[in-house]
């Protein structure tokens, strides 16, 4: 289905709900952050749900830009490689840090009265490496930040094909291909479909995953195909997935390089493939859809 399609850049205001989708970029980099973009982050938002899809470095301090962190209703990761997932330990402490007392050797640590823990969506077996994390650089005089995750999130383990259901938004994890275990998502909403694919490398999972969304949210970290075990995409290979699961509009991300030539060659790469909407993430970036005014695209840019 098309719908209609704005894009706003470096929008410091955050969002205000409304009766639309819309997907917010805090960070585009594979790997570490570089030339002030973070690694991968992204808040999907329809009416007043708002979601976050991976949290890699730099995704922390990005993410009031849009949303309060403990506005947040769910946290969902693609993966346990830490440019997607390594800033949820300082998004937890963010969160909890200010119902903490100040540590004035009274001896009181209980956390003030504040909203239930975020439902925290991460891969099947790794909920030791988040008990872990959050002890970590332990504060004796504030012991709550020493269990930051648990006292922020409601920690839940995924496998691909799940249906997890938020505030009227639904998220199904497929399997992707890459060298720790993956998923992509898939971001069902009355206003339209997200599909975003994580890390992966090519397979035909990937189709089924992003079968008629509305908006594709793909990885182009390549210019030429991963023919090894590691498993990432090509910017072409992002297209042709596009025009297969006959996506409304595309957007690449997860660059190795910032460089204008090189992301403009991986748009030309990828409409090679496809021949609808494509547009290359960035801190800042906000794309919306509506189910108003089909068959209509603008780009505010």
């Amino acid at each position: 289905m098309s719908v209609t399609a704005h894009e706003s850049i470096d929008n410091p205001n955050g969002y205000t709900p409304a009766a639309e989708l819309a997907l917010h970029v805090l960070g585009s980099r594979c790997g570490m952050p570089r030339d002030r973009e973070p690694s991968s982050g992204y808040v999907v938002t329809a009416d007043s749900t708002a979601l976050l899809l991976d949290c890699g470095p730099g995704v922390a301090t990005a993410v009031n830009t849009v949303i309060e962190a403990a506005e947040l209703n769910g946290v969902f990761i693609s993966h346990m490689h830490c440019d997607h997932c390594y800033d949820i330990l300082p998004i937890a402490r963010s969160v909890i840090a200010p119902r903490l007392p100040y540590p004035d050797g009274s001896g009181n640590h209980e956390l003030r009265p504040g909203p239930d823990p975020i439902p925290l969506y991460v891969p099947a077996g790794s909920r030791q490496v988040f008990e872990s994390l959050q002890s970590l650089f332990p504060v004796g005089t504030a012991p709550a930040l020493n269990r930051a995750i648990d006292l922020a999130f409601d920690l839940r383990e995924y496998e691909a094909g799940d249906t997890l259901v938020i505030d009227g938004v639904t998220v199904r994890p497929f399997a992707v291909r890459h060298a720790a275990v993956a998923c992509g998502f898939r971001v069902e909403t009355a206003y339209g479909t997200v599909a975003y694919t994580g890390d992966t490398g090519w397979s035909e999972e990937l189709v089924d995953g992003a079968r008629d969304c509305d908006l594709l949210l793909c990885e182009a970290t390549l210019r030429t195909a991963d023919s090894g075990p590691h498993g990432h995409l090509s910017a072409r290979e992002a297209g042709r997935l596009a025009a297969r699961a006959g996506a409304g509009q595309l957007v690449l991300t997860h660059f190795l390089h910032t460089d204008p030539d090189w992301v403009q060659a991986l748009i030309a790469d990828a409409a090679g493939e496809y021949d609808g909407p494509i547009r290359a993430a960035r801190s800042g970036a906000q794309w919306t859809t509506t189910r108003k005014n089909i068959g209509r695209d603008r780009d505010t840019r």
